[in-house]
Parts: structure tokens; C-alpha cells; sequence
């Protein structure tokens, strides 16, 4: 009975090592390169999209944060001149008068109070995302440390044949 000549640890262990990354990576023919390249390449394109979109959501959420401390700012005023003119007026003025302008006020309260959630809300879901786009980023750098691996080692085709001539 012939048998074949058992083939180096090393080389036993690059085969393994190849297989699994080639399972991992979901390629059907790990002897095929172009295989190879074009998962590698799909890699980096969705690595430079996670970026492109964190860096899209960062500047949404600068522009967001910068509109909530406008806003902040003008309730402030707002209240500041509603304290203002209260304080002024308060013995001229008739109860009907003061109760429209407190009606207008509480208007406009509720207003700024309700712009103020819609912002908060957006900020909570670009939060979210943010976390999302970080756990991709993470499984994008496991990846890329499998296809570093896998880099190193000859093709699959070039072992068989070398194990076929033993």
C-alpha cells in the first residue's frame, strides 16, 4: 500500500490556519486570489464607510449640540425678559393683560420645551448609532487581523501539489 510522506507540523498548521480564515472570510476556493482580494477589498470598503459615517454623524451631532445651546441661551433670555417686564409692569398692567402675556409665554415654553425634546431625541439616536458604528468598527479590526493572518501564507494550491509529490 502507498502512502503519501506526512507533511511538516508548519505546514499542517499554515493549511489549518489558511482553511479557517477561508471559513471565516466565507470564501468557497481559498486557492482562487481574486477571491481573496475581493473580500479584502469589501472589507476596506465598508471600514471606509463606518468611518465615513461616524465622521457625517459627529458633525450632525456638533451642529445639534451647538442649535441645543442656542436654544438654552434664548430660553434664558426669554426668561430673563419675562422677569423683567413682570417686575416693571406688574402694577400697570390690567389681569387681562398679564394673563395674555402669560398664555404667550407658556405658548412659547412649551414650544422651546418641545424643540428641546426632539433634540434630545436625535442626540439619544446618534448616540445609538455611534454605538453601533463602533461595534462594526471592532468587528472590522477583527477581520483585518484575520486577513493579516492570512496574508502570510502560500496559496492552498501550492501545498497540495507539494504534499502530492511525497
Amino acid at each position: 500500500m502507498l502512502s503519501l510522506p506526512r507533511a511538516s507540523s508548519g505546514a499542517e498548521e499554515r493549511l489549518e490556519l489558511l482553511s479557517n480564515v477561508a471559513k471565516m472570510l466565507c470564501i468557497e476556493d481559498p486557492s482562487d486570489i481574486s477571491s481573496c482580494f475581493s473580500v479584502i477589498t469589501q472589507l476596506s470598503e465598508d471600514s471606509l464607510s463606518a468611518l465615513r459615517l461616524l465622521n457625517q454623524l459627529q458633525y450632525i451631532e456638533f451642529e445639534l449640540q451647538s442649535h441645543l445651546a442656542l436654544v438654552r441661551y434664548e430660553q434664558r433670555l426669554v426668561d430673563k425678559w419675562d422677569t423683567t417686564f413682570e417686575d416693571q409692569h406688574k402694577e400697570e398692567e390690567s389681569s387681562v393683560m398679564i394673563g395674555r402675556r402669560k398664555e404667550d409665554l407658556m405658548r412659547k415654553a412649551k414650544e422651546y420645551h418641545e424643540e428641546l425634546k426632539t433634540i434630545l431625541v436625535t442626540v439619544t439616536r446618534l448616540k445609538e448609532q455611534e454605538k453601533k458604528n463602533k461595534t462594526k468598527e471592532q468587528e472590522l479590526k477583527a477581520k483585518r487581523v484575520k486577513v493579516k493572518a492570512f496574508k502570510g501564507l502560500p496559496p492552498v494550491s501550492c501545498l497540495s501539489v507539494t504534499r502530492l509529490r511525497f
